[in-house]
């Protein structure tokens, strides 16, 4: 038999249909990759490759069956196991780097978030003019870190106790401009623009592990002279949260997640799909939708705030290349602060019901609230309700 001949056997034709699968894929990958903006790789290595990978799984469990009564499944079975196997080890899914900030002639310094200075302005106009439009007198302040700026509101009884807030994916401390006023009088309260999202931050050196959050934020708690805090967060915020409290348990007496992201539970497929759509077609419309997939009160959302979101989308780039992950049991289990969650019944990231289940049957100190009519953007849809919770959690012993 010719080398020829071989390969046209049932074996080598499996082989060969496993890898057109995959180098197609791979082809695709690599059109979208030169397609789609730098800010949105995340879309590709967090969804497009576990898909494709999924398939792969699927298939090759098939082959896996099918080869106890055929040939020619096997060749396709080696290598979609060879495929998996090689992406497993070698493609770290990690958030892509993005560029260092560079110097302009018309500012002094352009945002690393931002490419033009006008976008850059826009955005942080609005800024100014949604904190301005707060019921509540705040002072900013900037603390230097080794992983750049970071910027903070600040607000509330300077005798009171420290709380520090973490605001959610592709947003700033403004966000918490409804739930301030409640807040107010008994804390002092300091809300963080995470270094590296669309706040006013400048992340030079964005932190690039787990770790490094940790470090970022306990370098924020020394240049505000705070030993140890309580910490809020909402959404990404509340994962961050959760990795600080996490590690370190020294600094935070007690711990609010507000709706945060994965931690308790993955994603889910609904909100991969509805998100998805604003990595390659961020329009109004396509924005609008998202927005209110997210919220059951629009029409808390001001002009500013809906225009940041759109400019955070269209012309700007994440600096963020820490990315929210379910938590093992273990990890959960090393939460021993007291911990509050506060979950909406509409929450649209996961299953609320599943991961208060969670959070009730794992973390040792936890409290577990749910508040109806409320979806995943809390400090909008339920800010007085959320306060609330959070001021009798803080205020027992």
């Amino acid at each position: 038999m010719t080398m020829f001949d071989r390969l046209q056997t049932a074996f080598w034709r499996g082989v060969r249909a496993a890898a057109f699968y995959y180098g197609v894929a791979a082809l695709v990958f690599i059109l979208l990759k030169v397609v789609l903006p730098l800010r949105h790789d995340v879309y590709l290595y967090f969804l497009f490759i576990p898909v494709v990978l999924l398939a792969g799984f699927f298939w090759a469990v098939v082959s896996l069956i099918a080869s106890f009564f055929r040939v020619w499944p096997r060749g396709s079975l080696i290598v979609h196991v060879v495929v998996i196997l090689l992406t497993l080890w070698f493609v770290s899914p990690r958030p892509p780097v993005f560029p260092t900030a560079s110097t302009n002639p018309v500012r002094g310094e352009l945002m690393p978030t931002f490419n033009q200075i006008d976008d850059q302005r826009k955005f942080l106009s609005n800024y100014q003019k949604e904190l301005e439009s707060w019921s509540v007198q705040t002072e900013e302040i900037d603390i230097e870190t080794e992983f750049g700026k970071t910027h903070i509101i600040s607000f509330g009884n300077r005798l009171g106790r420290p709380l520090i807030l973490l605001h959610w994916f592709y947003s700033n401390s403004t966000e918490w401009k409804y739930m301030a006023p409640f807040l107010q009088e008994r804390y002092c309260v300091y809300a963080i623009d995470i270094i590296g999202d669309m706040g006013k931050s400048y992340a030079y050196n964005p932190p690039k592990s787990e770790i490094e959050v940790s470090q970022w934020f306990n370098q924020v708690l020394d240049g505000l002279s705070l030993n140890k805090v309580s910490i809020c967060g909402h959404s990404n915020g509340g994962f961050q949260a959760m990795l600080i409290a996490q590690q370190n348990p020294d600094r935070i007496e007690k711990l609010i997640l507000l709706a945060p992201a994965a931690g308790f539970k993955p994603f889910s497929l609904k909100f991969y799909l509805s998100s998805f759509g604003t990595a390659i077609f961020p329009n109004d419309v396509i924005l609008e939708s998202f927005i209110n997939s997210g919220t059951l009160k629009r029409s808390q959302w001001s002009k500013e705030m809906t225009e940041m979101l759109t400019l955070s989308f269209t012309v700007a780039a994440n600096q963020l290349r820490v990315y929210p992950r379910e938590f093992r049991d273990v990890e959960l289990e090393a939460i021993k602060v007291p911990t509050l969650l506060i979950l909406g019944t509409e929450e649209m990231i996961y299953s609320a019901k599943k991961a208060a289940q969670r959070a009730s049957g794992i973390l040792p100190n936890s409290k577990v609230i749910m508040l109806p009519n409320c979806s995943h953007a809390i400090p909008f849809d339920a800010p007085a309700e959320a306060a609330d919770a959070i001021n009798l959690f803080l205020s027992a012993e």
